[in-house]
């Protein structure tokens, strides 16, 4: 969400062939979660703008540019 050095975003499909072109035999998702503001904020080490300047005024579930709001994901690999 405006963040112009992200080139490429990728679904679940592409993350589990980039697991699996990395050698991975199987993973496991752990937890999903959304990327909460008080965990992206603004502050005196990262004094830039950050997730609540990003995400639309009206509906905070989508980016300014109408995406899906950031999302957390831990997966598990096993090789």
């Amino acid at each position: 969400s405006k963040m112009n050095n992200v080139y490429y975003l990728t679904g679940m499909a592409g993350l589990t062939r980039w697991i699996e072109d990395a050698g991975f035999s199987s993973y496991e998702v752990v937890s999903v979660s959304a990327t909460s503001n008080f965990e992206q904020r603004i502050s005196e080490f990262s004094p830039f703008d950050s997730l609540k300047e990003f995400l639309d005024d009206k509906n905070p579930s989508l980016t300014a540019e109408g995406l899906p709001a950031p999302r957390r994901m831990l997966i598990k690999c096993h090789v």
